[in-house]
């Protein structure tokens, strides 16, 4: 009988020490308890850490659920004020064409018209507030509510001296259902990061703590995303001639000895730091002569969509390639409606709008090649997880 004790005591013991090993592991690499946020509408759960449930505190003015009478994710605040956070997000990339497709959407009748880049998300939020973007309306807005641009009652009253609150209450044409929304077409949205996010989360085994898709599902998690995406060569080279030293100075010899010389810096930095440190942080190669070169890695597409897919249901996320919105426009806008949940609309595809496009002279060809090469592996796990071919851009070249 006491051999008895001795064995059960020493299996006691033995479960103890295992139990701790297995809990010192699990914190040093978790640091916080977890918590769990449950998107109802579609099932999903997200397990995210204290560092999210701190920001739910600091989003603590949007409501956990929104009022059912709007399509739009809106509310009343204690002072019986309508507030509205963006319905969708055209979350990038920049030079992917977003401009022509946020012009294209806001022709349907029940999406509201507003400025279409706040960048508040990753940017203002973290003080970067000097932006050539919205500058009227970020103006209004500061002087209408008094607070800092990184307060996200800030971003809420962005939209309600715009007006798009007051037209989202006003049309309820369905009894007493309001059918109108907005968005935020904000570009920096799906890679943007700056000094102060960096500060404030740190990285864990090279990795963010928080990212940008976390933060915005902290507040809205049924919001609806797009993204669109384009050959990652062609993108950064219209990227160089839409920059002011490209614009001006730029020339095909002059983009390959910057491309050559930013690859470089990119490899050296893979030396030393994961590709989704390198990635993330751009001013690692931050080009001296004109300030775009240290874009290289947004082309790198299959790193940023991990963060996106591991958080939004891929039900809320619609990905498109620049090529489909450009060959076959009715049929793409026609998708994303549908996806939108909006009414069926057929814009006028031929109308011409001013949206960011030029002509500039055709890249050197061993430049295609070497960024062709640089790309490639990340095209193939865009493919991968995407589980979609139309994403392989290498033998793309469509013109400009």
């Amino acid at each position: 009988m006491v051999g008895l004790h001795r064995h059960i005591l020493l299996y006691l013991t033995c479960l103890v020490c295992f139990i701790s090993i297995i809990y010192l592991i699990f914190y040093q690499r978790f640091p916080t308890t977890l918590l769990i946020v449950s998107n109802s509408a579609f099932k999903k759960q997200v397990v995210i850490s204290d560092s999210l449930k701190h920001e739910r505190k600091v989003y603590a003015v949007i409501p956990e659920t929104f009022h059912p009478d709007f399509k739009a994710p809106c509310w009343y605040n204690k002072d019986d004020k309508p507030m509205c956070l963006p319905y969708f997000y055209i979350a990038g990339f920049p030079k992917c064409g977003t401009t022509d497709l946020w012009y294209k959407i806001i022709k349907h009748p029940d999406v509201i018209e507003v400025c279409k880049e706040p960048h508040w998300w990753p940017w203002r939020q973290y003080g970067t507030e000097k932006l050539p973007t919205c500058q009227k309306e970020a103006s209004k807005t500061t002087n209408t509510i008094g607070k800092p641009q990184s307060s996200i009652e800030w971003y809420l009253h962005f939209y309600r001296t715009q007006g798009a609150v007051k037209e989202i209450v006003k049309s309820n044409r369905y009894k007493s259902f309001h059918p109108k929304v907005f968005g935020d077409a904000s570009v920096s949205t799906s890679y943007g990061t700056v000094g102060n996010f960096f500060s404030k989360y740190e990285l864990i085994d090279e990795q963010f703590s928080m990212t940008i898709p976390k933060l915005l599902y902290s507040a809205t998690p049924n919001a609806k995303i797009i993204i669109i995406l384009r050959d990652p060569v062609d993108r950064y080279y219209s990227g160089y001639n839409y920059s002011p030293y490209g614009r001006t100075k730029g020339s095909p010899t002059d983009f390959h000895n910057q491309t050559v010389e930013a690859i470089d810096c990119f490899k050296r930095c893979l030396l030393i730091h994961s590709p989704y440190y390198c990635v993330h942080h751009l001013e690692f190669c931050k080009s001296h002569s004109h300030g775009y070169l240290d874009k290289l890695p947004l082309g790198m597409y299959s790193i940023f969509m991990k963060d996106w897919l591991d958080v939004f249901p891929r039900n809320q996320l619609y990905i498109l390639t620049l090529t489909e919105l450009r060959n076959q426009p009715v049929r793409t806008l026609r998708d994303i409606f549908q996806f939108l949940e909006l009414s069926p609309y057929e814009i006028n595809t031929s109308e011409k709008r001013p949206v960011n496009s030029r002509k500039y002279p055709d890249m050197l060809q061993e430049t295609r090649i070497l960024l062709q090469e640089l790309y490639r592996p990340y095209e193939q796990k865009l493919v991968h997880i995407l589980n979609d071919t139309k994403f392989s851009f290498s033998s793309l070249n469509f013109p400009k």
